[in-house]
């Protein structure tokens, strides 16, 4: 099982140096809350892209197609899908209705992924031979999951989708990028959406992903952390197993961690909090959790739940099954007493009996 979380750790502690007053440096990351609607959005594209296979208008999820349950929104247009040999999947949309252009990644729904899941070695950020970040601006070595790191640079993929955004930007230079998945593909998007960040400096990135494995070390978590174009929003469903590995000292999440649990949804700063600031990190066994019984973790993870949770929980109260500020450290010690009950109820013998769908 894991080790106990920080509740707050000193961020100027390991912080690489940006300009700007103390407290500049500290809040740099994006902090505000992604609305409802685009939280919505980001979960919806994520789900669908499972019922991806092409961008022929024939090929898009309907209404009248009996194995699907997803419907091809009428405001959203399939600009381009991408299968790689090694199974992973991504999709580039946008909307004219919404103003939004969007990578889409699909998790893990074929063989070649669970390969992929299991090289948790750590490399370079970026192509082979040709890292984002040049080793020498930064004392530690910034490195991330292979598995994930070869997914998204391999076979040209990140360099075809740069071009697509490009072109597409280019026509719609006020549409806002939104980078998203699910499962693998969410940690694919965390490695996406920084990358993109670095080639579009001006341009503000959005990445709500949804049930993300950790994907890189500490150093690449304080480069994500520190790049200010760029708001990555990690999705977490109950006690969803998932974004708990890999289950190794020196992987670390980036970003934000918005916990969607029974009795509430809660805004974890930076996963891991800020004592500078007071903000709180996530509770001391927020990483055993799913350990407690790993099947109802695994069912946790299906995004049937994140959906639902959204669109049933979240929407009809939003006060209460959505965020609206980070968590205070004064306020960590009566949530973490929720946080122990028994969640084996929330999900009917149906639920339990399915085929993971992650």
């Amino acid at each position: 099982m894991g080790s106990c979380s920080f509740r707050g750790i000193d961020e100027s502690s390991f912080q690489v140096d940006i300009s700007g007053s103390q407290d500049d440096k500290l809040l740099h990351l994006s902090t505000v809350i992604p609305s409802l609607e685009d939280t919505l959005e980001s979960v919806m594209l994520s789900n669908l892209v499972y019922s991806l296979r092409s961008c022929d208008p024939d090929d898009l999820p309907n209404e009248d197609d009996y194995y699907n349950d997803v419907v091809w929104p009428s405001y959203l247009t399939c600009q381009s899908y991408h299968k790689k040999k090694d199974g992973t999947e991504v999709a580039v949309v946008y909307s004219h209705q919404k103003k939004y252009v969007a990578i889409v990644y699909a998790g893990t729904d074929s063989i070649p992924d669970t390969w992929i899941d299991t090289e948790v070695l750590l490399v370079p950020f970026g192509p082979k031979d040709v890292p984002i970040v040049p080793q020498t601006n930064y004392t530690k070595p910034i490195r991330v999951h292979s598995g994930f790191n070869k997914q998204v640079f391999g076979e040209d993929l990140f360099s075809n989708l740069l071009q697509e955004v490009k072109d597409l930007l280019f026509w719609h230079p006020f549409y806002r990028l939104f980078v998203t998945g699910h499962s693998l593909g969410a940690s694919n998007s965390i490695l996406t959406a920084v990358a993109m960040a670095n080639e579009f400096p001006r341009r503000q990135i959005l990445s709500i992903n949804v049930a993300a494995p950790k994907c890189g070390n500490e150093a690449f978590r304080t480069y994500a952390n520190s790049l200010d174009n760029v708001a990555l929003w990690r999705l977490v469903n109950l006690n969803d197993i998932v974004p708990r590995l890999p289950n190794l000292p020196y992987y670390m999440h980036p970003g934000h961690t918005v916990q969607l649990d029974k009795k509430g949804a809660k805004l974890y700063y930076l996963h891991y909090g800020n004592q500078t600031l007071g903000y709180a990190g996530v509770p001391c066994l927020w990483g055993d959790r799913a350990y407690l019984n790993p099947v109802t973790a695994s069912m946790h993870h299906m995004i049937k739940h994140y959906v639902h949770y959204l669109r049933e929980m979240s929407s009809v109260d939003p006060e209460t099954f959505y965020v609206h500020d980070f968590l205070r450290t004064n306020e960590i010690h009566s949530i973490e007493l929720d946080d122990e009950e028994d969640y084996d109820g929330f999900l009917g013998a149906h639920d339990e009996m399915q085929v993971l769908h992650s």
